[in-house]
């Protein structure tokens, strides 16, 4: 009747008797000491020890005894402390430990017997070790519990060493362990080098046991020693095992210590004809399951009779994931997908949820959940509710069961399982505010919620709690987190080697502990019968389990027999309100590519709108507009691009549709030339291309500007789309040269082109690299990723609104919806008929005219020359000065840029057109004009030779080298300022001389501002006319190129060459 009545808070709590001896003894006495009388002391002093009195160690946790001396004396020593400790102590409160050696077990062989040494209450372990790697593992399990937790959840240990060599620095783990450096620990030492950490040492000898307290500094000595030899300590043992500790069958030492889902659900072979008769016996609008083991026999749950909501919480290894897994599958077991549907949450993407994805039952499954995808989650749950309210409504229901009384139409019970929490309650507060309106709204509609996390203090908030009826705790790390779940500290008691053992709460006054079932072990379809082997003794220390089975485990077969049962049975696909977010890619073809009914567009993605609870294309139609996007590099603006041109010219014939490009990024859009469509795509280094690009658009623009005023159609005409590619680029360089005309043009184009049909396309890397008056007037926006994300804000862009951006994912920011971008369509398989109307081609300037394609076309009349100098940039067509009579101009240039051979073809130009006209020429140096026979060379001063000519003729001067030409007597310059009808004077020199040199002649020659400027410096050769020149910024130009001036009007020009 004695066994076991020590406890913890007793003072006598391991208090162990080694023998009988003297030991110091003192009176009780009614008087104060001092109040005795003198004659009293003397008998007194006599009787100051007991003889044969109790000679007892403290063996509480902390303590550490050493035993020292002969080793057959101390073993017996030892074996008697352990048999007393495991007499007066229930394994409830204390569990007694074995470290020794291979040569040793023997030795302690009959601890096995002892049901203190059992692990975690299963017959499965036992705490002994007898080699290097099996005391580790030991030593691993006796730390894990820390000397911080509440009195009610710790566990004491006995531990018994016995090993060589102990203050070897191999063995500083275990000198850790039994100084209480993890779990409480009172530890027993054999050997001859006791540990400095013993608290009291027993040094046994044949005649005598002596007992040393170091930090007392005293001795006791027992004459009669308890020792306990081979045979009275397995006996004794023996017969200590068949007790059960009473305590330990109240906290639920009856429950099973592993539970298998398939069995519960009398599922043996797994089929889906029992998995059908399942379903069909199960009452309708009930989602009762079974999920464990009680000590009384199968448990199951039922989100609607006990919830509506539910809380599931436990620690790494405490099975949590597993018990999702389990209510995952027995609910799909026992009742078919037209009554319940999951969405599956598992907020940090972990894979717990990786086989139940694939039921007939799940309609969603979210894996790391960011802020956007927070919020996307909670519109789907939002326009969940909505659509279940619209079904209650049109059959007249109140609720979901009165629904299912009322209609035949499914509408399935949707539970919603969050695992991975409290991690979603701290990194995104919103959505769990939210998440708790929606399940105090959906329990009327159908809608549960399961919630799971790790850590639940400090996010089971009131709210929660009124919500989340049902309540599961699994091993939880302290008395907090269990109290917070089940409303006392048992959970924060289960042994680590317990997974799956849990407690379940359904109301105040009913919390009870429970085994989870299993659902990912190992199966085969044939069922074997469950023999298992357990180590008993000193066997290799480690938690024994089953051989793996080389086949599938359980849940997957569940799975598959689900399935097969939905299927033979007709069941139709779920539909699903939770729809999975946009795929990462949208490989050509996923989405039609469809033209819009009026006007010119065309479908290009995917959109996703949880809201409507759907996923539609998403076009761009030239009705809305033009279209920015904005993104960085890889973010996928480009393919983008790319992908809107090949679908349009995959629906719209070269005869609906042009396609021009500028392209300011990797020259991605050249390889749309091969399309019929496709009139001009340039590049960023041929400004010359780009400019007449421009101009062309421009004019179109005016064109139909005046044919739409005329009454005239543009119904006829083709819609012409321009593609810019990186319109940050082109910005700067147009502003680098100076060339705001263009600019300004190009502004106008997109402005005013889409009433006209002229549609413009563009992409940027920057928010600002559109001007306001630009983007303003363009309401057809997409943002992709960009390179810094302070800029999603000037779109109005904030937390979870952004997603994780992907290459081809945007915001549609006129509607917030998020969207995926179709890949481009090869241009190879893009055909049709050769047009009617080809896209106008923009030709390249040629590098050379010769004069014979030009000089057909001068007009030299008495009154004005029109006079052909080569190919003007802007249309392809004829340049030419307007020279009135007595008009001058010159040709201005460096060294070898084309100075003198413009003169030699305007020698003889003049020539053939007025044969009556006397050419004179002045060449200071040499200069090819010498070698034409048609003229008159002179290397004099021109200005007397010009002063004397009769004024009854027609004369052509040419100059040539005219900054070699000084005018020293000031004679050239009077003649040119009294500008004689009778003479034109052309005069080329180099630019920078002539420029700078003050007073020079040919100032009076530049009075007509008429002239060409080769090879210019366009920020200063300007100033010889008084007109500012575009800035070159490419290749240097060839030779003559430059810009010609015909009275102050400036055009690129490539002169003419005889």
């Amino acid at each position: 009747e004695h066994l076991w009545e020590r406890r913890p808070h007793h003072d006598d709590f391991l208090q162990l008797l080694v023998g009988y001896g003297t030991i110091p003894w003192e009176p009780l006495l009614d008087i104060p000491r001092s109040g005795i009388a003198p004659e009293a002391e003397g008998p007194l002093s006599l009787h100051t020890h007991l003889l044969m009195g109790p000679v007892t160690v403290d063996a509480a946790p902390g303590r550490v005894v050493g035993i020292g001396g002969r080793r057959a004396e101390a073993v017996e020593m030892a074996a008697a402390l352990v048999l007393e400790a495991a007499i007066h102590h229930g394994p409830s409160d204390l569990r007694i430990a074995v470290a020794t050696e291979p040569g040793r077990r023997r030795d302690w062989e009959w601890t096995k017997w002892l049901p203190h040494t059992v692990v975690d209450r299963s017959a499965e372990q036992r705490l002994l070790a007898a080699d290097p790697e099996e005391v580790a593992s030991l030593l691993r399990l006796l730390s894990e519990q820390s000397p911080a937790d509440p009195p009610g959840k710790q566990e004491v240990t006995l531990l018994v060493v016995d090993l060589d060599g102990l203050a070897d620095e191999d063995h500083a783990p275990i000198r850790d362990v039994v100084a209480g450096m993890g779990s409480p620990v009172a530890g027993i030492v054999l050997g001859d080098q006791l540990p400095s950490s013993c608290t009291a040492v027993l040094e046994v000898t044949p005649a005598q046991t002596r007992l040393r307290l170091p930090s007392e500094d005293r001795h006791l000595d027992a004459a009669v020693a308890l020792r306990a030899g081979q045979e009275i300590a397995e006996q004794t043992a023996a017969a200590l095992a068949r007790f059960e500790d009473p305590d330990l069958r109240q906290s639920g030492g009856d429950l099973p210590t592993d539970s298998r889902l398939t069995t519960l659900l009398d599922l043996p072979d797994i089929s889906p004809s029992r998995l059908l008769a399942r379903w069909r016996s199960q009452p309708r609008g009930s989602l009762a399951a079974p999920v464990g083991e009680t000590e009384a026999g199968p448990l199951g749950v039922d989100l609607v009779a006990d919830g509506p909501h539910g809380l599931v919480a436990g620690t790494t290894g405490s099975g949590k994931s597993e018990l999702l897994r389990t209510m995952v599958a027995s609910m799909a077991a026992s009742v078919d997908p037209t009554g319940l549907n999951f969405v599956l949450i598992d907020y940090k993407g972990g894979s717990a949820f990786d086989a139940c994805a694939a039921l007939p039952h799940t309609v969603g499954l979210v894996t790391d959940l960011d802020a956007h995808l927070g919020e996307r989650a909670l519109v789907s749950l939002e326009a969940e509710l909505r659509y279940r309210e619209g079904r209650l409504r049109e059959a007249g229901a109140s609720d979901i069961t009165e629904y299912h009384g009322l209609s035949d139409v499914p509408l399935p019970r949707l539970v919603v399982v969050i695992d991975e929490f409290a991690a979603l309650a701290k990194e995104l507060p919103a959505f769990v505010a939210s998440l708790v309106d929606i399940a105090q709204r959906g329990r009327s509609l159908g809608v549960h919620m399961l919630l799971a996390t790790q850590r639940p203090s400090g996010v089971v908030s009131e709210s929660i709690r009124a919500n989340t009826n049902l309540r599961i705790a699994l091993r939880v790390q302290d008395g907090a987190d269990s109290s917070d779940v089940i409303g006392d500290t048992r959970a924060a008691s289960i042994g680590r080697r317990l997974p799956g053992r849990a407690f379940l709460r359904l109301g105040p006054a009913e919390t009870f502990p429970f085994q989870s079932a299993l659902v990912t072990g190992s199966g085969s379809d044939a069922q074997a019968p469950d023999i298992r082997a357990f180590a008993f003794g000193f066997e290799p220390w480690s938690v024994a389990t089953r051989p793996i089975d080389s086949g599938r485990t359980d849940l997957e077969r569940l799975v598959d027999a689900i399935q097969d049962a939905a299927a033979s049975s007709g069941v139709p696909p779920a539909r699903r309100p939770w729809l999975e977010p946009l795929p990462p890619v949208l490989a050509p073809g996923t989405v039609a590519a469809d033209a819009v009914a009026d006007g010119v567009g065309v479908t290009i993605g995917l959109l996703d709108d949880p809201y409507r609870q759907a996923q539609v294309p998403f076009s761009w139609s030239g009705d809305r507009g033009n279209l920015l996007i904005f993104g960085a590099a890889g973010a996928g603006t480009t393919t983008a691009l790319l992908g809107i041109a090949t679908r349009l010219a995959s629906v719209y014939s070269p005869d609906r549709l042009h396609l021009y490009g500028i392209d300011y990024d990797g020259q991605a859009l050249l390889d749309l030339r091969p399309l019929p469509h496709t009139g001009a795509m340039v590049t960023a280094d041929d400004s010359e291309r780009q400019q007449r690009l421009i101009r062309l658009l421009r004019g179109e623009i005016e064109e139909r500007r005046r044919l739409a005023g005329s009454a005239g159609t543009l119904r006829d005409l083709p819609a012409i789309v321009l593609l810019i590619d990186e319109y940050g680029g082109l910005r700067g360089a147009f502003d680098e040269a100076g060339d705001h005309r263009h600019l300004d043009a190009l502004h106008r184009i997109i402005t005013d082109g889409p009433g006209l049909g002229i549609y413009t396309i563009a992409t940027a890397k920057r928010a600002t690299a559109f001007p306001s008056s630009v983007a303003s007037v363009v309401a057809e926006k997409l943002i992709m990723n960009l390179a810094d994300s302070n800029e999603l804000s000037g779109f109005g862009l904030y937390g979870s609104s952004v997603p994780a951006f992907v290459p081809g994912r945007a915001i549609n920011l006129s509607t917030g919806h998020e969207v995926q971008l179709d890949l481009p369509m090869a241009v190879e398989t893009i055909g049709g008929p050769a047009p009617r109307r080809p896209p106008v081609s923009i030709e390249v300037l040629s590098p050379e005219v010769k004069l014979s394609e030009i000089i057909d076309e001068a007009r030299l009349t008495d009154q004005v020359w029109h006079l052909p100098i080569g190919i003007g940039d802007s249309n392809l067509e004829i340049a030419c000065w307007e020279l009135g009579e007595g008009d001058g101009a010159l040709v201005a240039g460096s060294s070898r840029s084309g100075r003198s051979s413009t003169l030699v073809a305007i020698a003889a130009t003049v020539s053939r057109h007025r044969p009556d006209v006397e050419i004179l020429a002045f060449t200071p140096r040499p200069s090819p004009l010498r070698d034409l026979p048609e003229i008159r060379v002179s290397d004099g001063d021109p200005g007397p030779v010009l002063a004397d000519l009769p004024t009854d003729g027609r004369y052509l001067v040419l100059i040539d080298d005219a900054d070699f030409v000084a005018d020293a007597s000031g004679a050239l310059q009077r003649f040119l300022a009294d500008r004689p009808r009778h003479v034109r004077v052309v005069a080329a020199g180099r630019a920078d001389v002539l420029r700078t040199t003050y007073g020079h002649w040919t100032q009076e020659v530049r009075r007509a501002r008429t002239g060409l400027i080769l090879d210019p410096s366009p920020l200063i050769d300007g100033d010889l006319f008084g007109v500012q020149l575009p800035r070159h910024t490419g290749p240097r130009l060839p030779t003559g190129r430059g810009y010609l001036v015909s009275s102050g009007e400036v055009e690129l020009t490539q002169a003419a060459m005889a």
